[in-house]
């Protein structure tokens, strides 16, 4: 059985930034992704674990912001928060 191509891609985490403003200003910038981006980005580094992570615009599901997007795996967690934190850390840890 050979090994999965995909185990040799490095891993990165998408935090959407996008703000929108009227008529729909529901998004990822004004529900905090910026401050989500950058407190995810210290405990990946605080971590030590092997994941890019970046800003993003918009991951086209706006009202389910603030969403981060870890490919190639393609997990996403929609409404995330400081509080999720802990979940995404725990995913990286354990889904290597």
């Amino acid at each position: 059985m050979s090994e999965s191509p995909l185990k040799h891609i490095r891993r990165r985490i998408q935090v959407c930034t996008q703000m929108r403003y009227a008529p729909n200003p529901k998004c990822c910038g004004s529900g905090g992704g910026s401050d989500l981006l950058s407190a995810l980005a210290e405990q990946i580094k605080s971590n030590s674990l092997e994941v890019d992570i970046e800003q993003s615009n918009c991951l086209l599901m706006c009202i389910k912001g603030p969403n981060v997007m870890l490919t190639p795996d393609g997990k996403v967690w929609s409404h995330a928060s400081l509080d999720s934190i802990p979940e995404i850390i725990n995913y990286l840890q354990n889904n290597a």
